[in-house]
């Protein structure tokens, strides 16, 4: 009888064989999917590149009125633009208000290095002067600017474009001179900033990386307060904080005690209350001096009224009767006039350089020129478009001041 065995009846090199082969067809396996996979990736984002090609500065720049610095200006934005390889919209017009910021400070210190000997007009040392606070506003406004609502940034943007243009303006000779270059550049930076901004989307979610969405509401910025205050038939009814009397019967007999009396980055709205009578006086409300409301008698009962004008040595910007800048003015029932003239030339009656102060119909800017400065018309037909008939409709209520006018060309 043949001796037992004790050897399996497949031996170990058959199981082994058996195995590897199966371990080699599931690597196989798994380096194809992972092949598929990364093929599968790479057509996605050679789609998605494709569907979202990286802004270019000529995209952005395509509803400047000047295209060709827009390009420079932006360009140089997104270069400056760190850690991030394809820039949004609202990174490159952050990055160009930073810049913007740069350039302005710069502006400013050439200002304050022009010596009082080099300018003898006391007109021209006064609009140097202008131009030194219109750049201190417009910094304020280029600060705000960034982490704004997209229509406050755009509204924004516009007052220093225009800040940067009355500057310029008002100036002459030395001081021109010395400032132009900084200006120009100013004001093309703000214009291309305006470009940027209007191609951020309107319906942007993300705060964190866009231009804040506004609020719902209309207008956001009037409170509840604020609107009972409006509805209210009488000045008598309003709880004034400050009470103006030239006759001696209020807190303060004129308007600029009772403005200066507000208090600095005032948040809550301080009502000033204007008696019945004339005023004469120019009043300026600083940046700090916000969210005040003034309100008179009536239009015809309660006047401020001031005669300053360029031809007496004022500048036009300080000319006005009443200035202000500080956000969030409310006038009502009063009259504000400029008394000067024709024959003083230009004299300015209300400047408002204040933020939530005008809206509605009125505040539209969708029928303003493109043009700077003035402008030719050679067609009469053009023509007619700015005549007192036409732009004013002066036929319908001048005859009544008694100014003599001609309504057609």
């Amino acid at each position: 009888m043949a001796a037992p065995t004790t050897e399996p009846l497949l031996s170990s090199p058959t199981i082994h064989s058996t195995r590897l082969p199966t371990k080699a067809l599931l690597l196989t396996l798994s380096l194809a999917t992972l092949m598929c996979l990364a093929a599968f990736v790479t057509i996605q984002l050679t789609t998605t590149t494709t569907m979202n090609p990286p802004l270019q500065p000529s995209d952005l720049c395509a509803k400047s009125p000047n295209p060709t610095s827009c390009h420079a200006i932006v360009s140089q934005a997104m270069l400056a633009s760190t850690g991030n390889l394809h820039p949004t919209p609202v990174q490159i017009f952050r990055s160009l208000l930073h810049n913007s910021l740069a350039q302005l400070d710069a502006a400013a210190a050439s200002a304050a290095d022009i010596h009082p000997r080099l300018i003898n007009e006391p007109k021209q040392k006064s609009a140097l002067a202008d131009c030194m606070q219109l750049l201190e506003l417009s910094r304020d406004r280029i600060v705000g600017s960034g982490d704004a609502t997209r229509s406050d940034a755009r509204t924004w943007m516009s007052a220093v474009l225009t800040n940067h243009a009355t500057c310029l303006d008002g100036l002459d000779g030395v001081a021109k001179s010395a400032m132009r270059a900084h200006l120009e550049y100013l004001k093309s930076s703000a214009s291309a900033s305006l470009a940027v901004l209007h191609a951020v989307p309107s319906s942007v979610q993300d705060n964190t990386d866009a231009v804040v969405k506004p609020v719902a509401t209309f207008p956001s910025w009037l409170s509840h307060r604020d609107r009972k205050l409006l509805e209210m038939a009488s000045p008598n009814a309003i709880q004034a904080n400050a009470v103006v009397a030239n006759d001696g019967s209020g807190m303060f007999k004129t308007v600029q005690a009772a403005v200066d009396s507000v208090p600095n980055g005032n948040k809550n709205r301080y009502v000033i209350y204007v008696k019945k009578g004339v005023y004469k006086e120019n009043v300026s409300l600083g940046n700090k001096k916000t969210s005040v409301m003034i309100v008179g008698d009536g239009m015809d009962a309660t006047v401020i009224t001031g005669s300053l004008n360029v031809v007496d040595g004022s500048t036009t910007f300080n000319s006005a009767t009443l200035a202000a800048v500080g956000d969030g003015l409310i006038l009502q029932d009063l009259k504000i006039e400029n008394t000067a003239g024709p024959q003083k030339h230009q004299a300015v009656a209300l400047r408002v350089g204040a933020d939530r102060s005008n809206r509605g119909p009125g505040a539209g800017t969708g029928g303003r020129v493109n043009w700077p400065g003035y402008h030719v018309i050679t067609d009469a037909n053009t023509a007619k478009a700015f005549t007192v008939a036409s732009l004013i409709q002066g036929g319908s209520w001048l005859k009544e001041t008694g100014v003599a006018f001609a309504e057609g060309l």
